[in-house]
């Protein structure tokens, strides 16, 4: 059986992203979904964020 490694810093943004996608679904009373983690994503600053801006994919889109 394959072990997989978790990074603690990747565990604390993994549920960090869960929290603010929860809450972003709650603001809207909706049930949480992806589209949710992905504006959660889309919200932060990083190169996931980047790859979605270079990809026309942005916060305003998905919330429209």
């Amino acid at each position: 059986m394959m072990k997989t490694r978790v990074c603690p810093k990747s565990s604390h943004e993994t549920v960090e992203l869960r929290r603010v996608a929860e809450e972003l679904a709650r603001r809207q009373n909706e049930p949480s979904s992806t589209l949710h983690v992905l504006l959660a994503v889309a919200l932060r600053s990083g190169p996931a964020a980047d790859l979605l801006v270079e990809r026309g994919v942005t916060a305003e889109a998905l919330m429209a």
